[in-house]
């Protein structure tokens, strides 16, 4: 692997982690505990979405 897709993939996990962090401290001020059923949910349809997609296709 380069240096510089190294140096992207870091960047973005970072970034990532930053703006995650970020956004759940600005939700968890407005809407407490409340604020966890949003990445549950997006968990949730990740979830399901594979599901459906390795029903559709079969190895």
């Amino acid at each position: 692997m380069s240096g510089t897709a190294t140096l992207f993939g870091t960047g973005l996990v970072n970034t990532g982690f930053f703006a995650g962090g970020t956004l759940g401290a600005v939700l968890f001020a407005a809407l407490g505990f409340y604020a966890l059923a949003i990445p549950a949910n997006i968990c949730l349809l990740l979830a399901l979405s594979c599901c459906t997609y390795r029903a559709r296709v079969s190895c």
